[in-house]
């Protein structure tokens, strides 16, 4: 100890090759990738499953499973993979939640079926037939179940009125 500061004994790190020498593959660091980002990329580390919405605010903002991925995305194709340095360097942002009009949200433990609208926003959709008349006979398999945790992720708005179409509603003409 030094003036009460206790020190650390320490040992020289090994000598690094010089240029000429061969240094074996096994003991050659891992290459870790890097990305340089774009606001709207998608992207993940290279140790991890979990996908990130990289957005113009410079935070990750997770897609907390593959229903809500899949509600903006088809595939993974253009998942962009950095170090997981890297990725730890981008401060978290908000949960990305189900893409407004693709999906009918509820809980388990709860009856009642959401539409969802831009910024989370969830609308009561009020009677089978109200969900007839605005999704199509088939609106039940438009039904995702919500972990009850992430609900904390959406806010209320007013129940839809009769033949209200919910803001950012997606449809398919025939």
């Amino acid at each position: 100890a030094v003036d009460g500061v206790p020190t650390v004994a320490s040992t020289a790190p090994a000598p690094l090759p010089t240029p000429t020498e061969e240094v074996p593959v096994s003991e050659q660091p891992a290459p870790q990738p890097t990305a340089a980002l774009s606001a709207g990329d998608l992207v993940r580390g290279a140790s991890s499953s979990a996908v990130y919405y990289y957005g113009s605010d410079g935070k990750r903002h997770i897609f907390p499973n593959e229903t809500v991925y899949f509600s903006w995305y088809e595939d993974f194709s253009d998942v962009k993979i950095v170090s997981d340095n890297q990725l730890a360097g981008f401060a978290l942002g908000n949960l990305v939640r189900i893409r407004p009009g693709t999906k009918l949200v509820k809980i388990v433990s709860d009856p009642k079926v959401y539409a969802v609208e831009p910024g989370g926003v969830l609308r009561w959709v009020t009677s089978e037939d109200q969900a007839t008349a605005l999704f199509g006979a088939d609106w039940a398999k438009r039904v995702v179940d919500v972990d009850v945790s992430l609900f904390t992720a959406y806010s209320y708005g007013s129940d839809l009125a009769a033949n209200e179409l919910p803001l950012g509603a997606v449809f398919r003409y025939k």
